[in-house]
């Protein structure tokens, strides 16, 4: 019974998320269901630094795809508020939520809202996003990014993925070129500032960029922290053998491809 359970809702989370990635394709962002190798590299920054519970933020949960993998890493007293805006893809997810195992006193709390609905006062020590930026107006880009940098607690990451060669679409004849070039504008000029560790994810179709970036990076640098002190103090990637690290500093005069 329970076999039948769990392959009936894998079928209906699958059912779900191609029918919508049809229906609302710009608002999904996505053809394939992401990869558990993806879900891995961008959950592997979910974790306690001893023992204070902490609290995380999942922007464009989807059906669940990453938020298992996140509930995997949680402990007792440790939070997951999870954002979805679509109303199919929210249902699904708060079935998932049910059926996923996680350690004892995880409090989770799913909202059907945009982002930018986030209350005031809300802070988070992780945040993972998987939201379409390209799908995105620009100026909505920089509403998020700037949104989400500023609810990190000090020491926070932000972690999302994009896909790889992204930067073709900006030279495709299509009617929306412009605006992705405005889009890609916009994440650069973030990932410059605030972008601490990248990882390319192959096993992903297509295959898939890792972000990951902090609020406090520029703060160190105007504190007067050298360039070493800077790049030791910057964010460890996980090591995983499906994931290839591209590299780890927060010095951007590295080659960066992606």
């Amino acid at each position: 019974m329970a076999a039948r359970f769990r392959v009936s809702a894998y079928l209906r989370n699958r059912f779900v998320f191609y029918r919508e990635a049809v229906l609302s394709a710009r608002q999904t962002g996505a053809f394939s269901y992401t990869s558990r190798a993806v879900a891995r590299a961008v959950t592997a920054a979910v974790a306690r630094e001893g023992d204070r519970p902490i609290r995380v933020l999942e922007v464009g949960a989807g059906t669940g795809a990453l938020t298992r993998a996140i509930l995997a890493r949680l402990g007792p007293g440790d939070r997951l508020d999870a954002y979805e805006i679509n109303p199919a893809f929210a249902r699904v997810l708060r079935a998932e939520i049910a059926g996923a195992r996680h350690a004892p006193g995880v409090e989770v709390r799913v909202f059907e809202a945009d982002i930018e609905t986030l209350p005031e006062g809300a802070r988070y020590d992780r945040i993972v996003s998987t939201l379409p930026l390209l799908n995105m107006e620009p100026e909505k880009v920089r509403r998020v990014f700037a949104l989400l940098l500023g609810r990190l607690e000090p020491g926070g990451t932000l972690t999302y993925y994009d896909y790889w060669a992204k930067q073709a679409l900006a030279w495709l004849p299509f009617q929306g070129r412009a605006r992705v070039r405005a889009v890609l504008g916009v994440t650069r000029e973030f990932l410059d500032r605030h972008e601490v560790a990248r990882e390319w994810v192959p096993w992903n179709l297509p295959p898939a960029v890792v972000h990951h970036l902090r609020a406090s990076r520029n703060d160190a640098a105007a504190a007067g922290a050298s360039r070493a002190d800077t790049a030791s103090s910057g964010y460890q990637c996980a090591a995983d053998p499906d994931t290839i690290q591209i590299w780890r500093t927060p010095n951007r005069g590295s080659t960066n491809p992606g």
